[in-house]
């Protein structure tokens, strides 16, 4: 996923007996084939007024958020639940783009919050957000943080990122939230802007394993648009269709790349129509993304480091996914 921080708290541990599988799952909103057909209806529920869009995100697709929400009532529910991990973090981070014009001072809508509802009991939240008033926000039932301010700045993509620990043997939680600029295309380095951290006594979330993610935004606090959804730990119980956020409904078999492992360059070829190739590090970064408008087609890796890469190449409405090890 492009600009995902996987953002590991090395002061943090995470112990629970449950064994579960750590997972990395990004929804980047790229795939729209239809209104009742897209990254957004597949992979969520609810999410009352927001909108799918086949344009305006950071690599392509993205959702456009209703002018206000019914803040608790009307998000995004995610379809994989977190179950803990012992020595894991639970990480959700959503990016925005931020529109000052859109901005209704009178209001008390947030432009973005990531939410987690522990399934034994709700009301033992934990929710992120960035305020109307341009500050991060930490709620829980019975603790809130110390407030920081945020710059944020017209036309500019930021993501929130809110990262989350338990301790059973204490029935505590330690949570922090983050907030870096992506610059104007969503794009550039990730700059942290300000953070937020806290610890609390919770009998609930760091011992349940289903805990629910969603999320919410709102255009009059100031996010226009919302792009790249990023899910880092134990998975529980999941309705996903797949972990990658990438639907196969129809696979480019012409498409070849090689050679395997390659050093300095790729030859692409087997392209009929203009396709996006893109290049993911294991962390889900982009590190590279071109559009490709002849049959063949040599790209530069150099700068790449040695490792194992994931490519994506979407034509249209058919996609296909694949590996590729760089080694000098």
């Amino acid at each position: 996923m492009k600009n995902t921080l996987l953002l590991i708290i090395s002061s943090f541990f995470f112990y629970n007996t449950t064994v579960a599988q750590v997972v990395n799952e990004d929804v980047n909103f790229d795939f729209y084939q239809s209104p009742s057909n897209n990254d957004f209806v597949n992979y969520f529920g609810n999410g009352i007024g927001i909108l799918p869009s086949a344009t305006g995100g950071i690599t392509g697709g993205s959702l456009i958020m209703p002018d206000s929400i019914n803040w608790g009532n009307d998000n995004a529910i995610y379809c994989t639940y977190y179950k803990p991990v012992a020595s894991d973090t639970m990480i959700t981070s959503i990016c925005f783009l931020y529109d000052s014009a859109a901005v209704h001072p009178a209001s008390f809508q947030r432009p973005v919050s990531i939410f987690l509802h522990p399934w034994a009991d709700f009301n033992h939240y934990i929710i992120g957000s960035v305020t109307l008033n341009k500050k991060i926000e930490i709620l829980s039932y019975g603790w809130t943080n110390t407030q920081v301010n945020v710059n944020l700045l017209n036309n500019h993509w930021y993501q929130l990122v809110l990262s989350v620990v338990g301790y059973p043997a204490t029935l505590s939680v330690a949570v922090k939230a983050e907030v870096f600029d992506l610059g104007t295309t969503g794009q550039s380095a990730p700059v942290s802007l300000n953070s937020s951290a806290g610890a609390f006594a919770e009998n609930i979330l760091p011992v349940d394993t289903a805990i629910r993610v969603s999320f919410s935004g709102a255009k009059i606090g100031g996010a226009l648009l919302t792009d790249n959804f990023h899910f880092h730990g134990g998975k529980g119980s999941s309705t996903c269709p797949s972990t990658t956020g990438i639907h196969d409904a129809t696979a480019i078999t012409s498409v070849k790349w090689y050679p395997v492992p390659a050093s300095s360059m790729l030859h692409v070829s087997g392209m009929t129509n203009e396709t996006r190739l893109t290049i993911f590090n294991p962390e889900g970064k982009i590190v590279l993304d071109q559009l490709l408008y002849v049959s063949e087609s040599d790209l530069d890796v150099s700068s790449l480091a040695e490792g194992l890469y994931f490519v994506r190449l979407i034509s249209g409405n058919s996609t296909t996914t694949g590996k590729i090890t760089i080694s000098r």
